[in-house]
């Protein structure tokens, strides 16, 4: 009798383990990586909003939150201080 199970890998400690090419192959399936961006990356778009067009850090965060980006105004607040701090020229904060 033949047997069309694949051979069994075991451990040294004993412990029964996959297939490489399994793991490989299941490897190679995993969907791309979720990218997380830091609030501040969106810096320029919420100095336009907070210069040009007057929102207020609350009317910024539900518009971003419009947009998929979950936030609140506190979170603004911080985000566009770091953006400042890292952006001076564009931001009108240098002498």
């Amino acid at each position: 009798m033949g047997s069309t199970k694949e051979p069994i890998t075991v451990s040294r400690g004993g412990v029964i383990v996959p297939d490489i090419g399994e793991v490989l192959k299941r490897a190679k399936s995993l969907p791309p990586p979720t990218v997380y961006r830091s609030l501040h990356e969106y810096g320029a778009s919420i100095h336009v909003m907070i210069k040009e067009k007057k929102m207020t850090h609350k009317e910024i965060a539900q518009w971003l939150c419009e947009q998929g980006i979950q936030c609140s105004a506190t979170n603004i607040s911080m985000a566009y201080q770091k953006w400042c701090a890292l952006h001076p020229q564009e931001s009108g904060d240098t002498p």
